[in-house]
């Protein structure tokens, strides 16, 4: 053990199968629900049986006790490691197209650096600065995702002020595990949730008369989308036209939260609401309400307020008319995202018309307005309000 400087650096090593087992062992024991494991999973340790084995044990261990569990691995071995971990619900992968080139670890309140030849070997490192800066690596990497990407483009074309380092603390959700947790139940039942209704008008987001309801939550990355520029705007009061599941009405909340925000979501469908409720409960996020019934019905009883952001994904010809009734809602700079924009565009055309203009000579869109299409999934136009 060596002790450095002022922040009383330590380090241990511990070499040899027996001891890298050992140590890992105790580490197991030690861990509690409150703490995390975030480790950038070298290639060479799923490379050896025993040990493969072995990590696949402990991590089972992390997930009895619902420890944030997150693993960021070489794309090289994407294959394998779902393999490993396919009976195992708790920890959260992500797949890098970078070399990994030492396995690295943050946990507790220390750093792990793992070796592997001639012999496995642990490197522990106990110190408080250099933990905290391998916390903000780990999670920057987790982050690096196309979502952020999108959210930043929007922001400086609208030329938005915010602060990069917010982005850097979004999806650190030791607070909100249990709603992470929450919408992966929720994408297990993406395709297999059917609600076959007895009125055969077109309703409840049907495309076409008689077409069996299903959930049609927005893609992973939409919805990351949704919490990454709920944060970067420091929206607080944000309304959902369509809540479904409340797959969408989770990630907005989860953002809401850093912004001390909450979420106020419409469902017309009841099946659908008694469902995206109990997902609520389950959650442990406090920050929702769910009102249940027409939206337009409850967009001209309400007083909801001026609001920073509001989230479109219901029925898209009827888009047109949410706009008319939410822009006296809508606060001066504040936002309003609309989701398919490329695959259903055709049914939100009076929309469009209103925040992009037409292609006919003069067009105009609505003046108190500007808007920005980003390609990401099925196409989401985001509107900014820049006048009353």
């Amino acid at each position: 053990m060596y002790s450095m400087g002022k922040n009383h650096q330590k380090i241990n090593t511990y070499a040899g199968k027996e001891e890298f087992f050992k140590y890992y062992e105790n580490l197991a024991n030690e861990l509690r629900a409150e703490d995390f494991y975030y480790a950038f999973a070298f290639q060479n340790e799923y490379q050896s049986g025993d040990i493969k084995k072995y990590l696949k044990e402990f991590h089972l261990k992390l997930a009895e006790k619902n420890i944030d569990d997150r693993a960021i691995f070489d794309k090289t071995i994407e294959a394998m490691a779902k393999k490993t971990y396919s009976n195992n619900e708790n920890i959260q992968t992500k797949f890098k197209d970078f070399h990994i080139p030492v396995g690295l670890v943050v946990t507790k309140d220390r750093v792990l650096q793992l070796g592997w030849k001639p012999e496995p070997f642990i490197i522990e490192i106990n110190n408080k600065s250099l933990f905290r800066h391998y916390c903000d690596f780990f999670m920057e990497n987790w982050n690096s995702s196309e979502a952020i990407e999108f959210t930043k483009e929007a922001l400086e074309k609208f030329k938005y002020a915010f602060v990069p380092e917010a982005l850097q603390r979004i999806n650190n959700l030791r607070d909100n595990k249990l709603a992470l947790k929450t919408t992966q139940e929720i994408e297990k039942i993406e395709n297999s949730w059917k609600y076959k209704h007895k009125s055969n008008k077109r309703d409840f987001g049907q495309k076409v008369k008689g077409e069996t309801i299903k959930l049609w939550s927005v893609p992973r990355s939409t919805a990351e989308l949704l919490e990454f520029f709920t944060v970067a705007t420091k929206s607080k009061k944000i309304l959902e036209i369509g809540t479904s599941a409340g797959y969408s009405t989770l990630y907005l909340a989860m953002g809401a939260t850093y912004n001390k925000g909450n979420v106020v979501t419409l469902e017309k469908l009841k099946e659908k609401a008694d469902l995206a409720m109990g997902n609520f409960k389950k959650s442990g996020l406090k920050n929702i309400s769910l009102l249940v019934g027409s939206a337009e019905d409850i967009l001209k009883k309400n007083k909801f307020g001026k609001l920073d952001m509001i989230f479109l994904d219901a029925d898209k010809e009827n888009y047109g008319k949410y706009f008319d009734l939410l822009m006296p809602l809508l606060k001066k700079g504040g936002f309003i995202v609309a989701d398919n924009v490329f695959d259903y565009g055709h049914m939100m055309k009076d929309y469009l018309d209103k925040v992009l203009g037409t292609k006919l000579p003069n067009s105009q869109s609505d003046r108190r307005v500007i808007s920005y299409t980003l390609p990401i999934d099925n196409g989401v136009i985001i509107t900014r309000k820049i006048k009353d």
